[in-house]
This record gives structure tokens, sequence and C-alpha cells, in this order.
């Protein structure tokens, strides 16, 4: 009796995205990482701060990119709005890595904006009990600007910047990173101009 299974999935020989990055196969132009989805950065390397080595955090992501007369729309509705940006978003799938360093520099900055807001909500309720309006308005309205900027905080440090023809434009690493990645190439070039 054979042990072949004429119904097992065919084997891969790529058992994780770290064996990907090692191709970098991505073009650097000026301060913008240039390529198609899914994009692999390497594993080892902070994107936050160009710092090697593979204590950290790896991430996956997906990045949207919305050109910029979808946002328009809202003058029509929002809900008009919220449809187009649905259907005219392009995704690139990211992978990309962030050192201990930035990843704790990361928690600490959620962790000061989820005290701002808390001790925000606190003050609204508080203000309810003293039947004061203007404390109440001030805090609302604070915990409305503390909750935009604990959502920039949240997202992630690469953004989709644009896109044409299937190449992704990607800004957010740092400048040592492109220095390690400029390293890591047999010529030292940061890749090739489109």
């Amino acid at each position: 009796m054979s042990d072949h299974n004429p119904y097992a999935p065919p084997s891969s020989t790529i058992s994780d995205a770290s064996q990907h990055s090692a191709d970098l196969d991505f073009d650097i132009i000026e301060d913008q990482i240039q390529s198609t989805s899914p994009l692999w950065l390497p594993t080892d390397l902070c994107v936050g701060c160009g710092a090697t080595g593979t204590a950290g955090k790896t991430y996956d992501k997906k990045l949207y990119y919305v050109p910029w007369p979808a946002y328009l729309t809202i003058f029509l509705n929002i809900l008009i709005m919220l449809i187009v940006i649905l259907v005219v978003r392009k995704k690139l799938e990211v992978t990309y890595h962030l050192c201990e360093h930035c990843v704790a520099k990361r928690k600490k900055r959620m962790l000061i904006g989820v005290g701002v807001c808390v001790a925000l909500l606190l003050g609204a309720v508080l203000s309810v009990f003293l039947k004061s309006g203007a404390l109440a308005l001030l805090c609302g309205f604070g915990l409305f600007i503390a909750l935009l900027a604990l959502a920039v905080i949240g997202s992630p440090p690469l953004k989709a910047r644009e896109h044409q023809g299937g190449l992704f434009k990607v800004k957010g690493a740092s400048p040592e990173f492109y220095d390690q990645v400029a390293l890591r190439r047999p010529n030292g070039s940061l890749g090739q101009y489109w």
C-alpha cells in the first residue's frame, strides 16, 4: 500500500514571508517604496529606526489607497462617500518589522492616549453631575480630538500614497531603513527608476 495521497494539497517551498524578504523585491525612489501587492519588507530590519535583528514584532497589514477625489463626495452624502471609497480603494498587503524599541514606544503612546481619553470621559461624566454645560462641551471636544490622535497613533507607520498601473508608492519608513536596504543590495543602490 502506498503512502501517496492524491488529494493532498501541493507542497510549497516557501514556509513564511521571511524567505521572501531576502529578495528585496521592491524599489526605493526618494522617500517612497515602490512595489506591487503583496509587499514583503525584510523581517530582520525595523521600518521605524532601521535597527537590524529579529527581536521585535513582524506585522502583516492591509493598506488601502483611496484617490483624494473620492473624499469630495462627502458633500453629497456621507453614505455615498463610504460606498465610493469601498468601490475605488486599492488594497496592498504588506509585511514589515518593528524592533522592540519602536514597539515599546508605540505602546507607550497608545497607553498615554487611552489615559487621556479616559480622563476626558470621566471629566464629561463629572460635568453632568456638576451641571456644568461648558465643562461637558470642553471635555466632549477634547475627547473627540484625543480619539482622533489615538487613531493616528494606532495606525501602521507605512501609508499607501499612490497607485498607478498596479504599482503602489508607500511612505513612512525611516531614512535609516533605506540606508540598510542599500547596504543589502548587491550594487548598493536603492532600486531602479521607473
